[in-house]
């Protein structure tokens, strides 16, 4: 099964995961806590959005 999906209150990426494993893609990450973030981009390797957190309308996703 394939789908996207983003990780919104991303924490360490514990959510992402499962929904990887299931066949899914992640377009956005976002988390506030500068040491989830830290954590989450040794995970992924990327990035973690912060800048856009409290307006989705900003967000710029890895759609392709």
């Amino acid at each position: 099964m394939s789908f996207k999906f983003i990780d919104l209150f991303a924490g360490v990426g514990g959510i992402r995961t499962p929904f990887s494993e299931l066949g899914g893609s992640c377009v956005f990450s976002s988390e506030i806590d500068k040491f989830a973030r830290k954590t989450y981009q040794a995970n992924w390797d990327e990035e973690v959005e912060v800048d856009n957190f409290f307006s989705i309308k900003k967000i710029k996703t890895r759609i392709k």
